[in-house]
């Protein structure tokens, strides 16, 4: 087996939501990496400072997922009202969701509001269940507490059995 050099020209993007600057000085980031890395920054802002942004990148995303309709202007001032913490892959999940949920015809503006009924409900859920889990958590932190002082109680007659007869005789066994 025969080895060759082959020359390469890699350009590496990389994105981070990170103050890697502040993550080398506490020892979190390497800093001969941060100086590989760092060469043309393109900084750019969340999608909820730039609504004239979501138009294109919607219609891009919705043409890609559906192959043919564009968004209609009011379904568009619909997602410009969004805040989009998840920025552009938020914007592409909820249409994801929507042609899902509504099918590959046009995306009517309340399908946004059933999505954030649909959202509130899941949150809801997932609030029940933490409860629901919190309460078993409880009664099984509850049930091995219950269970050590039994133990406790059986060491103690245990203990008191081994001793001389007036001691076992003061004992009492409860009931």
């Amino acid at each position: 087996m025969e080895i060759k050099n082959i020359k390469v020209d890699v350009r590496l993007i990389a994105a981070t939501n990170r103050n890697l600057e502040a993550m080398i000085q506490h020892g979190t980031f390497r800093e001969d990496l941060f100086y590989r890395l760092n060469g043309t920054r393109i900084i750019i802002s969340p999608l909820r400072k730039r609504p004239d942004d979501i138009e294109p990148i919607a219609n891009h995303i919705w043409k890609k997922l559906n192959g043919r309709n564009r968004l209609s202007k009011a379904f568009i001032k619909g997602l410009q009202k969004q805040t989009w913490p998840g920025n552009v892959r938020e914007l592409k999940a909820t249409l994801n969701s929507i042609m899902d949920f509504f099918g590959t015809g046009d995306a009517k503006p309340h399908y946004l509001t059933v999505l954030q009924k649909q959202k509130l409900e899941d949150v809801k859920l997932l609030s029940e269940y933490e409860k629901d889990e919190k309460t078993d958590f409880l009664k099984a932190e509850s049930q091995r507490r219950m269970i050590e002082i039994q133990i406790l109680i059986n060491q103690i007659r245990i203990e008191c059995t081994n001793h001389s007869e007036p001691e076992q005789q003061s004992a009492a066994y409860p009931d």
